[in-house]
């Protein structure tokens, strides 16, 4: 049925005219944002009238060359949580390109298969499809850079992008095969109950899945690609790039790899640890020396990835919800940073932070919402970022007073940066010199930052709600990490 649904909207959007389909993609945006909401309400009714964890999954099994499909769409708070912000993101990039006139149509198919794919991708429990539609998100986004980037080097960044991540994967695959050819199922809840890997081959396939997501994170030393490709998507692919498709490597590490390879998480802890560190402290470096505005963005990026990474592996309930917190708050921080860089790029044609002072005087609306969006970048109080790192910074105190002591003295680093940014773009100097007269944010493009910046100070107030909601997943999901044990 939901093949069906999925081709049906995709004939959709093919014979409609453009102007029916912004239309029909923005109704259905904010139906299926209704759908999630409903889910999210009836899990929570769940939570506090019976006192239960709400599970719902579909099972569709096929087979194909002797081989055992389990297709599990399955859904609990934490899924339900990055679906909602995978709508959210649908819904700010259909405004995005909302008066794109070249190819408009093909832009908006892409993202609806983007955005499919990712979904699909949260929900699913079967290793081989996690890996399908893990990869064949790599086509549309692509495209996205190819056609639609910015500058000259577009078509470079775009086969970088596309190499990197799909070579990566390799190693993922090789872990997958072996699962077919010696236990005929890539069903993760099959393998969590049949499979006994000697600590050898799980310290083997643990490296070669974090290979693969440490790609896709991305983590120090492999995190080349993705500053080239922000520089050169448009606006719309960095959104969505930052936004939900750097959450797949979490997402992966914290739900299949670290449960069915226990031994292997035990064993490269330290090093994690280590490049997590390495990698929070070169992007801040780097950032500062960054000329181009997206660039900086995009390895602050990298460096949030890096802490999320971090903070999975302290095996704590505190870790955890730290991270968790943190993988969605970067995503609508993140989101709205590129965004707004977007609207200043579309005004002035440029990213060179040397061509831009005074910008206060002449775009304050876009002056005030981009220091809200950094006053979630750099963990300020009220905001998401900060209920999330200093959950990170609980989990650190009973685990290594030195990994906590380097994790704290980073936020110096991330302070310079953001205000080095903020300053030089918006209050440089009192003349303005470079700059002429644009014209400030409209409301289509107020409603965009709005979309982002509400729930990063509605949850950053009233974290409680969201800490509780998925607090009980988190402690089930650590029971099995020590049970598995």
């Amino acid at each position: 049925m939901f093949c069906y649904l999925f081709l049906f909207i995709l004939c959709l959007l093919l014979i409609l005219s453009n102007r029916l389909v912004k239309i029909f993609s923005l109704f259905l945006s904010l139906l299926l944002l209704c759908f999630v909401l409903y889910k999210i309400l009836y899990s929570i009714y769940f939570l506090y009238y019976y006192n239960l964890i709400y599970y719902e999954f579909f099972c569709f099994n096929f087979k194909l060359f002797n081989f055992d499909f389990c297709y599990l769409f399955f859904f609990d708070n934490l899924s339900l949580l990055l679906i909602f912000l995978t709508i959210i993101l649908y819904i700010v990039s259909l405004l995005v390109i909302w008066n794109i006139v070249y190819l408009y149509k093909f832009l908006n198919i892409l993202i609806y298969l983007v955005i499919s794919f990712v979904i699909i991708s949260f929900c699913t429990f079967d290793l081989l499809l996690f890996y399908l539609f893990f990869e064949i998100i790599l086509i549309p986004m692509f495209l996205i850079i190819g056609i639609w980037g910015s500058r000259e080097r577009k078509i470079t960044a775009a086969y970088r992008f596309f190499l990197y991540t799909l070579l990566g994967s390799v190693f993922f695959l090789i872990v997958i095969i072996y699962f077919h050819f010696f236990l005929n199922t890539t069903d993760v809840f099959k393998l969590l109950i049949y499979t006994n890997l000697s600590k050898n081959i799980q310290k083997i396939f643990w490296f070669f899945c974090f290979i693969t997501f440490a790609v896709k994170i991305p983590l120090f030393p492999l995190h080349t690609w993705l500053p080239e490709a922000h520089a050169e998507a448009p606006t719309v692919g960095s959104i969505l790039l930052a936004g939900i498709l750097l959450k797949l490597g979490p997402y992966g590490l914290l739900r299949f790899i670290n449960l069915l390879f226990p031994w292997g998480l035990i064993a490269f802890k330290p090093v994690i640890f280590f490049l997590c560190l390495l990698s929070i402290y070169y992007t801040s470096i780097t950032a500062i020396r960054q000329l181009d505005i997206k660039k900086i963005i995009a390895y602050s990026s990298i460096g949030h990835m890096a802490l999320i990474l971090l903070s999975f592996f302290t095996n704590t309930v505190e870790g955890f919800i730290g991270g968790f917190i943190l993988l969605l708050a970067h995503g609508f921080v993140s989101g709205g940073l590129f965004l707004l860089i977007g609207y200043i790029y579309d005004r002035y044609k440029t990213r060179v932070i040397l061509y831009y002072n005074a910008l206060a005087q002449i775009n304050p609306r876009i002056c005030l919402f981009f220091f809200f969006f950094l006053l979630g970048n750099i963990a300020f109080p009220g905001t998401l970022n900060f209920v999330s790192e200093l959950c990170i910074l609980l989990s650190l105190v009973d685990l290594n007073y030195y990994i906590l002591f380097l994790v704290g003295l980073s936020s110096i680093f991330v302070l310079s940066y953001n205000l080095f940014l903020f300053s030089r773009l918006f209050f440089y100097s009192e003349q303005v010199k470079y700059s002429i007269y644009k014209l400030d944010l409209n409301s289509r493009e107020i409603t965009a930052v709005l979309i982002f910046l509400f729930p990063i100070f509605f949850w950053g107030l009233f974290s409680s709600f969201l800490i509780n909601f998925i607090y009980e997943n988190i402690l089930l999901l650590l029971f099995l990490y020590n049970f598995i044990i």
